[in-house]
């Protein structure tokens, strides 16, 4: 009785049961004669293309930067940026301060990349004042502060990073690079940091993806020994630039930043865009 009833109703529905089946929609179909139609993929259309994210504001032109387990960390973000910009950590010397330190490197760096200056440790005299502890204590502050500064800023923070080290800041930025050459590529040691750049160290740089090294002093009589640790230090994939400020003394201060702003742009040279008015 049902195979009666199915044929009876492909009777009365004329050819409706030789027909092939409607296409599923987003497909096209194609046939032959004699065979059924079968669905051919069609091409979705375009994707919108990504929006850019909007331009970085910050209520002032340093911030602080919580880091836990250490004490907050200082930041200048470079202002109005749309696109990830590299990260600059520079380390201070002894009994001076990270805000000290952001100041001087956003003049040199005119503000076109993340400056990141640690805190480091207080020092009881005089107050206000820091320093930094053992290379392991400073190296697990400076990982800290980077990753705190990429959960500050996500989308902005870019992959390039520059260590540089003034006096004691040097020292450590040394040996820093030393072991760490792939995550600190490029390294700038101003007034400091030249009894830890040793071959050991140098070679390590090498090997490890060091790409360039900047050494920079402004007392009398340094020239020269930074230039023989500049020749040592060059090899086949690592450049290296010495510069002497002139008899400035011990200093990071206004004479030696402008003076200090052509060697940071070879420093950086191939991160940044093409430089605008406001950058």
């Amino acid at each position: 009785m049902t195979r009666a009833l199915g044929a009876f109703a492909c009777l009365a529905l004329a050819t409706a049961c030789d027909r092939a089946p409607a296409p599923v929609p987003g497909t096209a179909t194609s046939s032959a004669p004699g065979l059924a139609a079968a669905p051919v993929p069609v091409a979705a259309p375009p994707s919108a293309p990504p929006v850019a994210p909007p331009a970085l504001a910050t209520d002032g032109w340093i911030v602080e930067l919580e880091v836990p387990g250490f004490g907050s960390a200082l930041v200048v973000p470079p202002q109005g940026i749309r696109a990830p910009r590299p990260v600059l950590v520079a380390l201070h010397g002894y009994a001076d301060r990270p805000d000290w330190q952001c100041g001087a490197w956003t003049g040199v760096t005119q503000a076109r990349v993340f400056v990141v200056c640690p805190r480091g440790i207080p020092l009881p005299q005089p107050p206000g004042n820091f320093a930094f502890g053992s290379l392991l204590d400073t190296e697990r502050e400076v990982f800290a502060v980077l990753e705190a500064l990429e959960a500050r800023f996500p989308g902005y923070v870019g992959t390039e990073r520059a260590l540089v080290g003034y006096s004691l800041g040097a020292s450590r930025a040394a040996q820093l690079a030393a072991r760490n050459p792939q995550r600190f590529p490029r390294v700038a040691l101003v007034e400091g940091g030249t009894a830890e750049w040793s071959p050991r160290a140098s070679q390590s740089f090498a090997r490890g993806g060091g790409e360039r090294l900047l050494l920079v002093c402004s007392q009398a009589g340094c020239e020269g020994l930074l230039r023989a640790l500049g020749r040592r230090s060059e090899g086949p994939k690592t450049l290296v630039r010495v510069d002497y400020l002139g008899p400035l003394g011990h200093t990071l201060g206004p004479k030696a930043t402008a003076k200090l702003k052509e060697p940071w742009r070879w420093l950086a040279e191939g991160w940044l865009p093409a430089a605008t008015p406001a950058h």
